[in-house]
């Protein structure tokens, strides 16, 4: 429950996705009282959205994700067209509903600091005919997954340098400022946009700051594993998916940049120099010995270790934290 609902960073007003309504999505009766109609069309059941001012169709599909289906659709406002994704659970009946608002939030959270691109906008939430409750959001046409990216990286070190930066910042923020661990954070959820130029980027974690030219802009997605708690208690308030415990502790401090730097790891182990490969090895310890041999062994057969030990409930800090991983990199850039 939000203990501080009166000046809650995590209010959701429902209009802005088509619905009404407005709360706190850390409390559990608002989130029960939200109303999701269907107005799908009943002779083309492509047509999700018809209302005299909104219509929102499927195109085409996209590849997905393990637990749900990613569509490309078109989504006309008062006459006015655009793309948009479209994001369906695969099982009928089932609801994106949490989800949707979690990413409303972060968004949200993001632009507050200073992250106006750090997460998709949600444009819709709707329910179809099999009662699936799903959401449109923005398309950024430029964002590549950062794990198609990879492959064809030359200087690696550069790249993961400026990543880092910037991931470390947003986690940072996220966390201070509602409370949020990703608990899916991996190369694949982390969207990458070249900039056609380098501009300059005043990245800040508490009094530690740091300019650089950037050369990219990143966003997350994905956030069917997402949670939001208090950073004093650990108890989340709003928590998604099965692959954690109900008891999990949220948000953890250090965990979503351990996860990340684990799966990246797997995918440019080869291309990273030993300087950097001995960083990997200190942001990555946390009583888990020998942990790079064993990725090196295994490469993403270690995947489901990497989300026991970040969700293991013994362990309520990793060593990960963005402040020591941004002070690493400023010493480093």
């Amino acid at each position: 429950m939000c203990g501080e609902c009166s000046n809650c960073k995590t209010v959701f007003d429902l209009g802005h996705v088509g619905l009404q309504g407005k709360g706190c999505i850390r409390d559990p009766m608002f989130l029960a009282q939200i109303a999701v109609p269907c107005s799908q069309n009943t002779l083309n059941e492509s047509l999700y959205i018809q209302t005299p001012t909104k219509t929102l169709q499927w195109a085409q599909n996209l590849p997905g994700s393990t637990f749900s289906r990613v569509e490309l659709g078109t989504r006309c406002v008062d006459s006015i067209t655009q793309y948009a994704f479209i994001k369906r659970p695969l099982i009928s009946g089932k609801s994106l509903l949490y989800e949707a608002c979690i990413q409303y939030i972060v968004r949200e959270s993001l632009i507050r600091g200073g992250f106006a691109r750090g997460a998709a906008q949600v444009y819709d939430i709707f329910k179809l005919k099999d009662k699936s409750i799903c959401f449109s959001m923005e398309v950024f046409l430029e964002a590549k997954p950062l794990s198609t990216i990879l492959p064809h990286v030359s200087d690696m070190t550069a790249l993961i340098l400026e990543l880092l930066l910037q991931l470390a910042a947003m986690l940072w923020h996220l966390s201070v400022d509602i409370g949020m661990n990703h608990r899916d954070l991996k190369p694949s959820n982390l969207m990458l946009e070249v900039r056609p130029h380098p501009v300059p980027l005043q990245l800040k974690i508490g009094e530690q700051s740091v300019t650089i030219q950037s050369r990219f802009t990143i966003s997350l997605v994905d956030f069917g594993f997402s949670c939001i708690g208090s950073t004093v208690t650990q108890v989340s308030d709003i928590a998604i998916g099965n692959v954690y415990s109900p008891l999990d502790p949220c948000p953890k401090d250090g965990r979503d940049l351990f996860m990340f730097l684990a799966f990246l790891y797997m995918d440019c182990a080869p291309k990273i120099g030993p300087d950097l490969r001995r960083c990997f090895a200190k942001w990555l310890h946390n009583g888990t010995t020998g942990i790079l041999g064993k990725i090196d062994k295994l490469g993403h057969a270690f995947d489901p270790w990497i989300y026991f030990i970040t969700g293991s409930e013994r362990i309520l800090r990793f060593d990960s934290t963005p402040e020591s991983i941004f002070m690493d990199l400023k010493a480093m850039a």
